[in-house]
């Protein structure tokens, strides 16, 4: 990330696996959007498997099920594999996992579209990453390094040590600087 080294596609590649359930990528952008449908389908079957249902609530279900399928291209993957991150029209897919007969995102991954690293690689076109999705993810370390010492001077400076700063750090509220050049402070020659 800092390196500033040429970035190539295996350096975008993300690992994913499904520890429990399968891998899938959603082809479902020139489908229609059906999470409106989904919501009131998860309303009505909680009711329906609560016993708190209407005769006919099985044939509602059954009609949005349909429906629902309208707005899904599901295209396995598997239990592992590599993706990297696509902007919206370029062909990916979301990416989910099947566990239990329900569809839910990969942790990571909402918001984005896939596609598996090796078709992308063997297609021998230029697809489009998403660097969006890096920004993110490097916008989230420089908030984490932040929470332990100055990110510029770690990043710029070979030298900086944040857990020395914090050993010789004056206290909030102490108007006082450190009296004194404590030996390990001193660098070897």
């Amino acid at each position: 990330m800092f390196s500033q080294e040429e970035i190539e596609l295996d350096d975008l590649s993300e690992t994913k696996s499904a520890d429990k359930g399968t891998l899938y990528l959603d082809y479902n952008e020139n489908l229609p959007d059906v999470r409106q449908l989904e919501k009131e389908y998860d309303k009505r079957y909680k009711k329906w498997k609560d016993g708190e249902y209407e005769r006919d609530d099985t044939e509602i279900l059954e009609d949005l099920e349909n429906e629902i399928a309208k707005g899904h291209n599901y295209v396995f993957v598997g239990r592992v594999s590599a993706f990297v991150p696509v902007k919206p029209g370029a062909g990916g897919g979301e990416l989910k996992t099947l566990r239990n007969d329900k569809y839910s995102y990969v942790e990571g991954t909402t918001g984005y579209r896939w596609l598996e690293t090796e078709f992308v690689r063997n297609s021998g076109k230029d697809y489009e990453i998403d660097n969006s999705y890096y920004e993110q993810m490097e916008a989230d370390v420089i908030a984490d390094m932040a929470q332990f010492g100055n990110v510029d001077r770690f990043i710029n400076d070979p030298d900086y040590d944040p857990q020395l700063e914090k050993l010789i750090a004056v206290p909030n509220g102490v108007d006082e600087e450190i009296p004194f050049n404590p030996p390990f402070m001193n660098k070897p020659e």
